[in-house]
């Protein structure tokens, strides 16, 4: 009985690992994304990039069969086309880079969102849409 407590506090304890690596992972993309739009140097876009495939390879395990695939796939694609027009190696981390602005919306959307609720905004937002009858 206590061998199954311990293995499930294990998984537990790993999961919660697992889930802190890929909050900080996905932060720190999004937030270098942001700090390279005001500071332009190649070394950010490098290291979010190194940021990108991490995260790329930690998460995978955690998705669905689906989108495991799709994302296998996508990869081996890719890896294919550098091969064919000779891209250096060397640059597949700022490859990563290229959908941030997307990732980082899409990241930030429910803590803009959870703002928009406890300040009201959600409320006039829509009574100005009705006003100007978009709604």
């Amino acid at each position: 009985m206590d061998f199954v407590k311990i293995r499930r506090d294990n998984a537990l304890r790993k999961r919660d690992i697992m889930n802190r690596l890929l909050f900080y992972l996905y932060t720190s993309y999004a937030l270098l994304f942001i700090l390279n739009l005001f500071i332009a140097w190649d070394g950010i876009l490098t290291i979010q990039g190194v940021i990108g495939v991490l995260a790329l390879i930690f998460s995978i395990r955690g998705a669905n069969r689906t989108y495991q695939s799709i994302g296998i796939v996508f990869l081996i694609i890719a890896l294919a086309l550098m091969v064919t027009y000779d891209l250096p190696f060397q640059d597949l981390a700022t490859y990563f880079t290229s959908m941030a602005l997307l990732l980082t919306l899409l990241y930030f959307i429910p803590f803009i969102n959870h703002y928009m609720i406890v300040g009201g905004y959600e409320q006039s937002l829509f009574n100005l849409l009705q006003k100007i009858h978009l709604i």
